[in-house]
């Protein structure tokens, strides 16, 4: 009876998050997502969940294949085995990968792998390649850590020789993965300064609460209700764009193509540009040789002005625009990025935008935060508009499948928002913008298509205003505690909106669709029966 229950389970994975464990129906969509052999997911009520897969191989493999992120959180997995006990383990112990170099060819097997393996950890299995000995740089090996001990990055073994002495053997540790590790509670899963245990605790004082206004004091209201649903706000932003007058704003998109040779991405833009009465796109990874930019140009939108920066690697992007309505001035060009000035002809209204595409290492990203920063510095009057293609996320959570550490890489960029002041718009559609188009166990969303923009954030008026009102003391939760300062700023910002113009009326946000296509509308001076903020 025991045989035939345990035949069930046998190609199952049970695993359960370090962190905050992702509601179930979203676990349950990514795991079948990246890992197609899944056949079904369950979960219990203490959190672990079971993955049952068609083989045991392709169980293998995913499990081989790890560290797993699931919304940004980190998911252990183990394989199944009879009598286990779900338990999750101390917040000091993990399962995590291990390569180890230079190691004798005479200790590839199981016995001497765990003996090199102990001084480490509790071993638990090596993967598969290790096992059949076709790979001789290093011996990959599953172990228990314990990340409150120290973590050695060598183990001296003594080799027996045939004369009968020993030799000394330094077999060097690389460790594929290591969680986030707390020092202040000794625990797995987050950082000494998100640490719960040293948040500050207040003595209870006086609750700020903003004077109200009288209602004649207060700006032009809409008296439509707000629509919830994402078919109908897309139908709405719609009729919005094509209801205005051309000389009410400006259309922009920025979309990694991909490839403009062919036909079928051509006939995209154009349908995109039709569809959303566009006046500006740019177009990044255009992949067009120089003797093709001209037949390319004429075949895409024949009427409209381009620029393409032939002195970039490749011709990564391109820019485009209607003559009929908008000007435009190039400023600064950058081997990731395009910096110009569009004027709408009508009003001679100004915005500065800049297409960015970064490259594909941190390294070289940081040119491109450097030169980000820089340009805030020259945009503190206009209004900004930043978007394109930056090959990396703003945080762990925007990322799905296998992935290396990136948590670096995002920091980096979350520094560069702060020093420049730019604002992520918002954005409906597919969260994640990029796939690496594998179906098995490689599988990997990320979200790498982003809008920023300056135009509330470097107002003069902006950091004293937030600081007046973060300074007060209110009692309660956390949570609470920024709801209610939050609710203070409201009027404040409505006031300096008043006073330069709606910021939703001039950023009407932007969406993108499943192609990976980003679009955002600017404008100077929209009617106030047309108030946009029903859109996002």
């Amino acid at each position: 009876m025991i045989r035939d229950g345990s035949k069930r389970w046998s190609s199952t994975a049970v695993g359960y998050f370090l962190g905050k464990k992702p509601y179930f129906p979203l676990v349950k969509e990514f795991a079948c997502s990246i890992w197609p052999r899944v056949r079904d997911v369950t979960a219990t009520s203490n959190g672990f969940f079971f993955f049952q897969f068609a083989t045991t191989a392709a169980m293998e493999e995913v499990i081989e294949g790890g560290p797993w992120l699931f919304h940004g959180q980190t998911i252990v997995l183990q394989k199944w085995e009879p009598g286990m006990v779900l338990r999750k383990l101390q917040h000091t112990q993990v399962p995590a990968w291990i390569k180890m170099r230079h190691l004798p060819v005479e200790l590839w097997t199981p016995e001497g792998l765990s003996v090199v393996a102990s001084g480490i950890g509790k071993p638990l299995y090596p993967d598969s390649i290790t096992r059949a000995c076709t790979r001789l740089d290093f011996a990959r090996v599953c172990i228990m850590l314990d990340i409150t001990s120290t973590l050695p990055k060598h183990v001296v073994i003594m080799v027996p020789k045939e004369d009968g002495s020993e030799s000394a053997c330094k077999v060097d540790i690389e460790y594929e993965w290591l969680p986030p590790k707390c020092t202040t509670c000794i625990s797995l899963g987050h950082h000494s300064k998100e640490c719960p245990s040293t948040r500050p605790r207040h003595p209870p004082v006086s609750v700020y609460v903003p004077k109200p206004r009288p209602l004649e004091q207060r700006g032009p209201t809409n008296d439509e209700p707000k629509h919830k649903g994402m078919g109908l706000r897309v139908m709405i932003q719609r009729v919005l764009l094509a209801a205005l007058l051309p000389e009410w704003m400006i259309n922009a998109a920025f979309w990694n193509v991909r490839g403009l040779n062919r036909r079928d991405h051509q006939v995209a833009i154009a349908d995109l540009v039709s569809e959303y009465h566009l006046h500006f796109i740019g177009l990044l990874e255009t992949r067009v040789g120089f003797n093709n930019v001209a037949r390319v140009q004429r075949g895409l939108l024949p009427r409209w002005n381009y620029y393409v920066d032939y002195g970039g690697p490749g011709n990564r992007i391109w820019l485009a625009w209607d003559v009929d309505f908008v000007d435009v001035d190039i400023v600064e060009t950058g081997d990731q990025f395009i910096h110009c000035s569009v004027c709408l002809r009508a009003l001679h209204t100004r915005v500065m935008i800049t297409v960015a595409y970064g490259v594909n290492d941190v390294i070289g990203r940081r040119v491109l935060w450097a030169d980000l920063t820089r340009l805030s510095t020259l945009t503190t009057t206009v209004p900004w508009l930043v978007g394109g293609d930056f090959n990396t996320v703003v945080d762990t959570s925007e990322v799905c499948g296998q992935s290396g550490d990136i948590r670096g890489a995002a920091e980096e960029f979350r520094g560069c928002l702060r020093d420049t002041g730019l604002i992520t718009l918002p954005m409906q559609g597919e969260r994640f913008t990029w796939h690496n188009c594998s179906r098995d166990s490689r599988s990997l969303w990320k979200r790498l298509d982003r809008l920023f923009d300056n135009y509330l954030a470097r107002s003069t008026e902006f950091i004293p205003s937030v600081q007046r009102v973060w300074q007060h003391r209110i009692v309660g939760t956390a949570m609470y505690e920024v709801t209610r300062k939050l609710k203070a700023l409201k009027p404040i910002f409505r006031a300096q909106r008043r006073k330069k113009g709606d910021l939703s009326k001039c950023f009407f946000g932007g969406w993108f669709s499943g192609d990976g296509t980003a679009s955002v509308g600017y404008g100077s001076a929209l009617p106030c029966s047309l108030t946009p903020g029903i859109l996002l």
